[in-house]
């Protein structure tokens, strides 16, 4: 049995458990890449330093273009978590040496350690305003600044007015979509459109969730990860990707105990000065370093934007940018072009989008064509 340890606060806990309750090293495995932003082997090695573990760390390099196919096989579905291929990567590597690996999953969702509920939180300062102010202030200013053509700024003015009359769960919706509101008007085609219509769900429906003001938002927020994000998404993507490889990953945080403790604890023991897992951190002071007790959330990235420039560039136009896809009629060519000729030249990060939009197209040709 071995453990994922990335550096970060939920599986370095999940690390100095293990090590507390086993009479031999741990064997922890942590996934590097080149790009020194995404790498996560210093931190690992720190932790696993101060465990005694017995650290593996692991160079990830993988021809991207060919790994991508074989995941949209094995997900079945437009599954666009980008981080499933560093975890199918990893699965792979550590299979060589363990049967079972623990994981530091379901810990954000518990604790209020994610960025966007910093970044849902941020947009509330006019929220001593009543809601129906809010929205007769900021909203048709909002609205008139978004619709001017071509001004960037303009757009950005717009998004920022809107989010401020916004409630949480419209705050957090718009922080976790993939597709703003104005990319899906400038990107679905008209026969996309009548699509979505026929199937009589709106486009910019509220998250699923009810909301009636009375909750706190991180509570409100960490609900619904656990009932959607977590489940449809995480999860999903660990058991796909470890069990491709033939190895059983378990998360000691997802035990329904744990979790259920957990949501005894007030929102403002675990949020404080704009940082999640407060309580967390200071039940830990005594078993990480200081270095990793301040880390601040890294999530598990990969460096998809240079990706999208290099390796995957010419997958890219293969799948997007071609009549094939021009021939579905679901998405608007010109924008899918500007979009990828943007991010190629760097003047914008649309690789979130372009990974999604990817992703999809493919699953169409493998599942669906």
């Amino acid at each position: 049995m071995g453990v994922f340890l990335s550096g970060g606060l939920d599986s370095s806990a999940v690390a100095a458990a293990m090590a507390a309750e086993s009479g031999d090293a741990v064997k922890t495995f942590t996934v590097g890449f080149e790009d020194q932003d995404f790498d996560e082997r210093p931190f690992g090695r720190l932790v696993a330093e101060s465990l005694g573990a017995e650290h593996h760390e692991l160079m990830v390099r993988p021809d991207v273009a060919d790994v991508l196919p074989l995941l949209v096989r094995h997900y079945g579905e437009p599954f666009a978590d980008s981080s499933a291929l560093p975890t199918y990567c990893l699965s792979r590597a550590v299979r060589q040496s363990v049967k079972v690996a623990l994981s530091g999953d379901g810990g954000d969702e518990s604790f209020a350690g994610y960025n966007h509920y910093r970044l849902a939180e941020r947009w509330g300062m006019f929220d001593f305003m009543p809601a129906a102010a809010r929205k007769a202030v900021f909203s048709p200013l909002g609205k008139l600044l978004r619709a001017l053509p071509g001004n960037n700024f303009a757009t950005k003015a717009g998004r920022a007015l809107g989010l401020l009359a916004a409630n949480v769960p419209e705050r957090y919706l718009w922080q976790i979509a993939v597709l703003k509101p104005e990319d899906k008007r400038a990107c679905y085609t008209p026969t996309f459109r009548s699509l979505i219509a026929e199937g009589g769900r709106c486009e910019d429906r509220p998250a699923d969730q009810e909301w009636d003001g009375r909750a706190e938002p991180p509570d409100w927020m960490m609900r619904h990860d656990q009932s959607f994000y977590l489940p449809d998404c995480l999860m999903v993507k660990t058991d796909v990707a470890s069990m491709a490889c033939g190895l059983e990953v378990r998360g000691p945080m997802l035990d329904h105990e744990f979790v259920e403790f957990a949501a005894t604890i007030p929102a403002d023991m675990k949020r404080r000065a704009g940082r999640g897992k407060f309580i967390l951190r200071s039940a830990l002071r005594d078993l990480l370093p200081a270095e990793i007790l301040e880390r601040p959330k890294a999530g598990f990235a990969v460096p998809l934007g240079r990706w999208l420039r290099g390796e995957l560039a010419d997958a890219l136009a293969a799948n997007l940018l071609d009549d094939r896809c021009r021939k579905r009629g679901l998405f608007r060519q010109d924008f899918l072009r500007r979009m990828a000729d943007e991010h190629a030249g760097g003047r914008r990060d649309w690789s979130r989008r372009l990974w999604a939009l990817m992703v999809l197209e493919m699953w169409f040709r493998e599942f669906v064509d």
